[in-house]
């Protein structure tokens, strides 16, 4: 054997490392591509998110009627649990539309995409103790 060869097994362990590397690469590449969301997502979490927001909507707008009109402690609580849950998911709602923001979408979910994300005018906080005292504090 001539000095300047390497034996046979290192030369074999660089191969095998090579090829490792290489389909580790593209598994990863693979599941990357795999996670991107699609426009076909996007119309359906459009979807999905308007039935949600307006049965909430309504519920609040009920709860808030009936509060207006009987003035107890307990009317003002009901519609203050009813507008916290319509701000939670609002909140959850905006988040979930930001994993859109690189889709190829129709302009019609794009603008309905836009409008989730900054019709918030008051997020609820990440604390529930927090989450809970807000619609206390601005009704």
């Amino acid at each position: 054997m001539s000095r300047n060869r390497k034996p046979l097994f290192t030369r074999l362990g660089s191969v095998a490392f090579a090829l490792l590397f290489a389909v580790l690469a593209g598994s990863v590449l693979e599941n990357a591509r795999a996670q991107q969301p699609t426009a076909a997502e996007a119309k359906r979490f459009i979807e999905k998110a308007n039935a949600e927001l307006l049965k909430l909507s309504v519920e609040a707008s009920r709860a808030a009627w009936v509060n207006a009109t009987y003035i107890t402690d307990d009317t003002e609580a009901l519609a203050a649990v009813t507008y916290q849950r319509w701000i939670e998911a609002a909140v959850r709602a905006a988040k979930e539309a930001a994993r859109f923001n690189k889709v190829k979408v129709d302009p019609d979910v794009r603008r309905q995409l836009e409008i989730l994300k900054v019709a918030i005018s008051l997020p609820a906080p990440s604390d529930p103790a927090k989450s809970e005292e807000l619609p206390l504090i601005v009704q």
